[in-house]
């Protein structure tokens, strides 16, 4: 193929890009002319390729307006009701499967309450398949997958799509996406889903601060996410993306010693951060005490130490809390600020907002299916339908 053809291929595709990105993240549905001034692409090559993004099935285009004047009323641009992601959460309280369409709209559901802790992958994972098959199976005869995400607890390799070290579930070295993918395949969906990806739930379940819909950002693109369960993670999320570090395992501040002297640990630690915010800590130390107050404070300052050990690296403007770490802050908000006010060095410069996750329990399964349309976004020129003969 001539050099000229390729240039002009590739440049046709960052276009495309971009005019998609346009049209997911305006807060109302824009024309292919409001694209074409907020992209800084001609009327033509904007209208063309919304054209294109249209019959290849990623955008729809809504049902003109009333007219007001004369001439044609301009369509608004949306994401295809029709394209779909699959978000999956394996927790160690619940199993749930999400699938929502490119609008961020929910169109089928699973879930299913039970205490995983110990629990053996060979007994889990058929059963995620299944479910997941069954979301599947609820979708339109017309709807198109575009992936499927799955969140876990721990370290992960996604690359090879293995969960590497999660204490809190007792899996070690558990090669998800294969051994989903192989069940899968002994189910109705078999042929018809792909290979899942396999991430962190803390990294995903920010997405959810990030991102209002696929592809919609919110005005908040810099902070921290912490995700409360039995364990704790966290993700730090920079212009929007999560920063994962150099194997994909930063985060893990549920595993930050706040006393080296404190209660053992599942990772073979002591004192962790976990250890006095985590659900099961919580539960257990409201249990020993009537008085909930002086438990509640020495979780408060736990956070808070923590927190602005968080704040003093990594200069993070917000923090948003998941899980029982919002309803601690909900209580103990007061405490958990007095102590960042003291130990953060900005937070005697400006305020450090802390703040709950919008999400609630879905926000993991809700990230995981944001993160299945990652490859769409990038390159929605691969996604296109075929057309009609």
């Amino acid at each position: 193929m001539p050099k000229h053809s390729v240039r002009a291929e590739n440049l046709r595709a960052m276009n495309m890009q971009l005019v998609l990105a346009h049209a997911l993240a305006s807060e109302e549905p824009p024309s292919r002319a409001q694209i074409a001034s907020d992209a800084g692409l001609t009327r033509a090559t904007s209208s063309r390729l919304g054209d294109e993004l249209v019959a290849g099935g990623l955008l729809d285009e809504l049902p003109p307006p009333p007219a007001t004047g004369p001439g044609r009323p301009a369509l608004g641009l949306v994401g295809s009701a029709r394209v779909i992601g699959i978000g999956v959460d394996i927790g160690v309280d619940a199993l749930r499967v999400i699938a929502i369409n490119l609008r961020g709209v929910e169109v089928a559901r699973r879930v299913r309450i039970g205490d995983l802790v110990g629990s053996r992958p060979a007994d889990v994972l058929p059963e995620v398949a299944v479910m997941i098959a069954d979301v599947f199976g609820q979708l339109q005869a017309d709807a198109r997958l575009c992936g499927v995400t799955i969140a876990v607890p721990g370290l992960v390799d996604s690359a090879a799509g293995v969960l590497l070290d999660a204490p809190n579930l007792g899996w070690h070295d558990v090669p998800i996406a294969d051994d989903v993918a192989a069940a899968l395949a002994d189910t109705p969906a078999a042929g018809h889903l792909p290979r899942p990806q396999v991430m962190n739930e803390a990294n995903l379940a920010a997405l959810t601060a990030a991102f209002r819909a696929p592809g919609a950002p919110r005005p908040r693109q810099h902070f921290a996410y912490l995700s409360g369960g039995i364990g704790v993670g966290a993700a730090i999320v920079e212009g929007g993306t999560v920063m994962t570090g150099e194997h994909g395992w930063a985060g893990e501040i549920g595993h930050l010693t706040v006393d080296p002297n404190g209660p053992d640990c599942r990772c073979g630690s002591t004192g962790c951060l976990e250890r006095y915010v985590g659900r099961e800590a919580l539960t257990e130390a409201l249990g020993r005490h009537a008085e909930t107050g002086d438990v509640l404070d020495v979780s408060a300052q736990a956070l808070g130490v923590s927190l602005a050990a968080l704040v003093n690296l990594l200069d993070v403007p917000v923090i948003v809390l998941g899980g029982q770490l919002a309803e601690l802050l909900e209580r103990k908000r007061e405490r958990i600020e007095q102590v960042l006010r003291r130990r953060a060095m900005a937070a005697r410069r400006v305020p450090i907002e802390l703040t709950a996750t919008e999400a609630g329990e879905d926000a993991a399964v809700l990230g995981a299916a944001y993160a299945a349309f990652t490859n769409l976004l990038a390159a929605p020129i691969d996604f296109l339908a075929a057309p009609a003969p």
